[in-house]
């Protein structure tokens, strides 16, 4: 289930990724080209994920791990922002740009990357869907590596 919620989230973030280029290409410089290209990667890793999980590779829920932990925090700081969500996300905030602002957030796939702009934004977010199938994923491994030992342990205990 979490295999076909990746790739749904990657190939939503992908179609959008793509009709923005589509839509700009004929505005946008070579640093954003290779800026997009990098989201559609990342959109891109989040569908090899699901695909692994899906297969039953045991590689999959380790990336889907490292994937979900790139979505889990955003940030925007005087100029700097990173925000990458992959499917569903909720998430909870703080906006301390003057004062102290509790937000909800909720959507569908999205990316923002700042590298340098005037906007004096302080904010921190948390993605609880991201968390959530990041403990999901967590008791899933544990859950495997006691069915290997258990498997194991079992070969070992045969008599000869």
């Amino acid at each position: 289930m979490i295999g076909i919620y990746q790739i749904a989230g990657g190939m939503l973030g992908m179609a959008v990724i793509i009709g923005l280029f589509k839509s700009e290409s004929s505005t946008i410089s070579m640093v954003l080209s290779l800026l997009l290209l990098w989201v559609v990667a990342l959109y891109a890793y989040s569908i090899y994920c699901g695909v692994l999980l899906i297969s039953g590779n045991t590689k999959g829920l380790n990336q889907t791990q490292i994937n979900q932990y790139l979505q889990v925090i955003s940030i925007l700081i005087a100029g700097f922002a990173f925000q990458y969500y992959s499917g569903i996300y909720f998430s909870v905030g703080i906006d301390l740009t003057h004062s102290f602002h509790f937000k909800l957030n909720w959507g569908l796939s999205t990316f923002q990357m700042n590298l340098v702009s005037k906007n004096e934004t302080i904010q921190f977010n948390f993605n609880l869907v991201a968390l959530g199938l990041i403990l999901y994923t967590d008791k899933l491994m544990r859950r495997e590596k006691d069915k290997a030992l258990n498997n194991q342990q079992g070969k070992l205990k045969k008599p000869v």
